[in-house]
């Protein structure tokens, strides 16, 4: 069996827009979730990147200038602000990697991580979780097995999105490498 050649950033955020996970693609503002198959939004031939940004090694900026990360959020249901609202935090991979740690402190929001965390390739293949934990105001991912390229999606509850303008959270991979992932309401 031979190792899965990684995939550029470019493609699997194309893929993600073109194909959104049923949960976001379902999903109306006035009626429940339907299980009939919604179609897909028709292609695009410009594709915006801009809410990705690249990830910092321990010795600054790293040199590959590819995005990495990007946090997508559906929109919370009107008029209820006590409701928990879905995020998913997309992180490309370029090396082995075993945590991941998202500071929600700059949204004055908190993960409810009693609600489940689950963690997907691109493929939509499930990675398991050894470990949830909160470690000074930071909501940390331990895998189980080190993931070593391609792209993860890690999906959990928040307790609420910040209300208007440009927002963004710290990120930080295997407890060295920093970004910040600017938060994109989807729908």
């Amino acid at each position: 069996m031979s190792p899965r050649r990684p995939r550029p950033p470019r493609a699997v955020l194309e893929r993600l827009v073109a194909q959104f996970p049923p949960r976001l693609r379902d999903r109306t503002l006035d009626a429940p979730p339907s299980d009939a198959t919604a179609v897909p939004p028709p292609r695009s031939a410009i594709v915006e990147v801009a809410c990705w940004a690249p990830v910092a090694g321990p010795d600054g900026p790293s040199a590959d200038p590819e995005p990495r990360t990007t946090l997508l959020a559906d929109p919370a249901a009107p008029g209820g602000t006590d409701a928990p609202v879905s995020h998913t935090l997309v992180l490309e991979v370029d090396a082995p990697t075993r945590s991941v740690a998202v500071d929600y402190r700059s949204l004055d929001s908190s993960v409810v991580a009693a609600h489940g965390v689950r963690v997907r390739t691109d493929d939509g293949n499930p990675v398991p979780v050894s470990e949830t934990r909160t470690d000074g105001g930071a909501f940390v991912v331990t895998l189980a097995e080190p993931r070593t390229d391609g792209a993860l999606f890690v999906e959990y509850d928040v307790t609420r999105n910040p209300s208007g303008g440009r927002h963004t959270v710290g990120v930080v991979v295997d407890g060295e490498r920093e970004t910040e992932a600017r938060l994109v309401v989807v729908g």
